[in-house]
């Protein structure tokens, strides 16, 4: 490496050091989605462990306001949790958003757990931040998502039945 300005600085880390440093953040970003996921109904009947492996396979993603996250009829295999920011549901057929999503909320489980095509699109109010969990780590993690959680009572989809209700 050559420097082409007089007064470079060059600051340098060692592999002993770079690595504890990566391991401490990784295991900071379990703990805190391990204690977010502790915290979703969906996920109520999964044991301690079993929330702690998804919370490694969790990815963070970043979207813009205005973006789109889901848009309804896609087919998807993502379950999204809302870390940060604001996010709105929308329905063809429906005026203005059918469900706002805030920190703590999620979407797309439909298509998680059922394969199914999305039933609505979120589109990011503010920017946000989202953990995803995709169907195939999750499965390679703990098995099938249907038989997995199959019985487990939730709240975030957002089908024809409950936008009736809040229509």
């Amino acid at each position: 490496i050559i420097s082409t300005e007089p007064d470079c600085h060059l600051w340098a880390l060692d592999g002993v050091s770079f690595r504890r440093i990566m391991a401490e953040s990784a295991f900071a970003r379990r703990r805190v989605h391990t204690s977010f996921l502790e915290r979703v109904p969906l996920l109520a009947g999964l044991s301690g462990r079993q929330r702690s492996r998804i919370a490694e396979a969790l990815q963070t993603r970043r979207y813009c306001a205005g973006d789109t996250i889901i848009l309804q009829g896609d087919l998807g295999s993502d379950f999204f949790l809302l870390v940060s920011g604001e996010a709105r549901a929308y329905k063809v057929g429906f005026v203005g958003s059918v469900k706002t999503y805030t920190s703590g909320g999620w979407f797309g489980e439909r298509a998680f757990r059922k394969n199914a095509p999305r039933a609505a699109s979120i589109v990011a109010v503010t920017d946000v931040v989202v953990a995803v969990l995709d169907r195939d780590a999750f499965a390679r993690l703990l098995g099938p998502v249907e038989e997995i959680m199959g019985n487990t009572q939730y709240e975030g989809v957002v089908d024809e039945e409950e936008v009736v209700r809040m229509g």
